[in-house]
Order: C-alpha cells, then structure tokens, then sequence
C-alpha cells in the first residue's frame, strides 16, 4: 500500500484512541481513504469514505463489533471479497470483507451522498451477518461483483 494510505490509516487509528478516551472533537470525520477500483467500478466516486462518530458508536453498541475490528475498516475495503446491492437503499452497497466476528463475516454498508454540498462515500455501518444470508443475497441476484477463488 502507498505512503499515503499509511498516513491516512495511522491518523484513523489515532483518531480511534481520541475517540476511545473521549478526547475526539465532537464534529470530527473519520476517514478512510478513497474507494478500491472495485469499488468505484460498482457505484462509487474516487471521493473519500467518511464516517461519522455516531457510525462508530453504533457498531461498538449495536453490532458488537470491538474498536480494533473497526480500526481494520479501511484496509478491509481495499481489498472487498463480495459487493451487494443494499435491499433497504438502491444507492448503497454491501461490502463483504475478509473480517469476522463470532465466525460471521464483517459486511460495510457505504452509500455514496453529499457532506455540504460536497461528493462523499459515506460508511453508514459494518456488522456481521450469517453466512446463510450472503448466499441468500446471491440467490436474489443482489451480489454485482465477487473475488475470483485463487
């Protein structure tokens, strides 16, 4: 991965502990880079991916995932296994990554929208989802790209 994408990825993981500790400005975005070519060929601008704290909150809260499963969110979507359109919004897509938690991958919903009149994919959620439901996703045609098996 590039210099800057190490950059991008040390001031998200710092960004993480501020927000951990409480020490986080409360309109901070987090970044996490720009989308993978997958990604943009399926949907997305070369636009940055943000999420708001309240996203962050909501996956350590709802979804049970652990702040060092989140801090591997940017790596994760350089490098998807699966995307599928979303049922809940046309726009937006499910992004299945090689994380797990409890044995159930890790999926990302990003959508892309505007911040302020400005283009941004935003990152709306991660959580784990079944196994038996990513193969009912594929059964209803909603998988659009997938990884070729090495």
């Amino acid at each position: 991965m590039s210099t800057e994408f190490d950059l991008l990825l040390q001031e998200y993981q710092e960004a993480l502990q501020k927000y951990k500790s409480g020490q986080l400005n409360r309109n901070y975005l987090f970044k996490l880079g720009k989308p993978c070519q997958v990604l943009q060929e399926n949907g997305f601008s070369e636009d940055d991916i943000i999420m708001f704290q309240k996203t962050v909150r909501k996956m350590i809260e709802k979804h049970n995932l652990s702040l060092e499963q989140i801090a591997l969110l940017p790596e994760q979507l350089q490098n998807p296994l699966a995307i599928f359109i979303s049922q809940q919004t046309e726009l937006a897509r499910i992004v299945l990554t090689e994380a797990t938690h409890e044995e159930n991958p890790i999926v990302v919903a990003l959508t892309p929208t505007k911040l302020n009149a400005t283009n941004i994919n935003e990152l709306k959620s991660a959580y784990p989802k079944e196994k038996w439901v990513l193969t009912a996703w594929s059964i209803k045609n909603l998988k659009i790209w997938g990884k070729e098996k090495e």
